[in-house]
């Protein structure tokens, strides 16, 4: 008995510090940004199985998957990147590559699914904002 406790305190420690290290590669050095990245792209550069990365987005990171994940990440990223008013010039589309999204229908996809709304009602909601906070 203890010996099975123990290596499942061993792996619980494993999953942790694999945790740790998806984060600090996909936040702190911005990896979501990357188009088209798939979970054996994160599981190659970190010498691991696919399905266990795949199982640490689940169970670790409380995501449905990991395409899930990264969308996430990348529609945070391009919300910032609409309300800055130096990129209001910034079509969409280019805001949509800018996060890590290869086209703008998945970008407006993602977009509406986490915000309810589109890229495009989101900048107008956020300019009408900004003029009445100048005002």
């Amino acid at each position: 008995m203890e010996t099975r406790s123990l290596v499942m305190q061993t792996e619980e420690s494993q999953d942790i510090e694999l945790k740790d290290t998806i984060q600090q590669l996909l936040i702190d050095q911005k990896l979501y940004l990357q188009a088209n990245l798939k979970v054996g792209d994160l599981a190659k550069q970190l010498d691991l199985p696919e399905y266990k990365v795949s199982r640490l987005f689940k169970e670790g990171l409380g995501a449905r998957n990991f395409n899930q994940y990264i969308n996430q990440l990348r529609v945070e990223h391009a919300k910032q990147l609409l309300s800055e008013c130096d990129k209001s010039h910034w079509p969409v589309l280019v805001i949509g590559l800018e996060s890590g999204f290869a086209s703008v229908g998945p970008f407006t996809r993602a977009f509406k699914q986490f915000t309810g709304f589109t890229p495009n009602q989101y900048r107008q909601q956020f300019s009408g904002i900004n003029k009445a906070q100048v005002a």
